[in-house]
């Protein structure tokens, strides 16, 4: 669950990129942040892209996608300033959830999960 612009939405773990830092980089830096965990570049597997816009503000947004598998369920530790809780669920699970803006369409579109079976 996100804290300052969503905090009682739910959504996936991500940031804004930092000057002359790659998408990929971001990520590292962002998932590390909010949870400590480390991923391996080289295990990653980028999705795309997904444009959503925000209609309150109005603001639009160009999300990378990746995806990663962890071989055992990793210990997350929070930044109590970016989060206040994490739960591990299933795509069609995730969209029964209350989403920030955009979220949804982002797993139904990278992982053509239906919203209407959700």
């Amino acid at each position: 669950v996100a804290k300052p612009s969503y905090g009682s939405k739910w959504g996936i773990v991500g940031g804004k990129l930092e000057a002359r830092e790659s998408p990929l980089q971001a990520l590292l830096r962002e998932v590390h942040e909010e949870t400590t965990l480390r991923m391996e570049a080289d295990r990653l597997r980028n999705l795309g892209m997904v444009y959503v816009r925000y209609r309150n503000p109005l603001l639009d947004f160009c999300f990378h996608m990746y995806e990663y598998t962890f071989a055992d369920k990793p210990t997350i530790v929070l930044d109590p300033q970016e989060h206040i809780a994490y739960c591990w669920v299933t795509l069609p699970d995730a969209l029964r959830l209350e989403l920030i803006p955009g979220e949804a369409q982002c797993i139904t579109m990278m992982y053509q999960v239906e919203i209407a079976s959700a």
